[in-house]
């Protein structure tokens, strides 16, 4: 799991952009401070076996680190060919669809969320994301394949049932 946990580093920065400079007189900006994000390993251990993965199993972070304005929790379907893992994170859709390390995106509604479905570049036929915004920020997510294992179906397949099956642990 830690060496796709390497590979995931790309998909925490699935929607971080780039900084640019401006040159200019500094301007004070107010602002509240942001809603506590949504921690996707808190989502129950029934829910967790209900999609087939192993609770004791969870990964908070990416290869166990913590990124600023990310909360990150992955499990492993011990009996299958994939990990799960669920991003949450306050960038948006349309940032998301701006990341080069993603393509293939289609509009798609699974159960009531209307997101888009996305595969990472290099892993066209490995990973699927299906991306949501919540009243908590964007939720992602990820199917991604185990080495070696043959796959029953598509990711994206797989990707589209777990949403479902755990889309009532999801903030609306």
């Amino acid at each position: 799991m830690r060496l796709r946990a390497l590979t995931m580093c790309g998909a925490a920065l699935l929607v971080a952009g780039c900084s640019t400079t401006t040159q200019g007189a500094a301007v004070m900006a107010t602002s509240t401070a942001p809603a506590a994000l949504f921690n996707p390993c808190d989502i129950p251990d029934d829910a967790l076996r209900a999609a087939g993965v192993d609770p004791g199993t969870e990964e908070s972070g990416i290869a166990g680190a913590t990124f600023d304005g990310w909360e990150v929790c992955a499990w492993e379907a011990p009996a299958e060919w994939y990990y799960l893992r669920i991003f949450a994170t306050t960038h948006t859709l349309a940032e998301m669809r701006e990341n080069s390390a993603l393509t293939q995106f289609e509009d798609t509604t699974i159960g009531s969320r209307r997101g888009v479905l996305a595969v990472d570049k290099g892993s066209e036929t490995e990973t699927c994301n299906f991306a949501f915004e919540t009243s908590e920020g964007l939720l992602m997510v990820n199917i991604d394949t185990k080495y070696l294992l043959p796959r029953p179906e598509e990711p994206c397949v797989t990707t589209r049932a777990k949403t479902l099956v755990l889309d009532a642990n999801f903030p609306e």
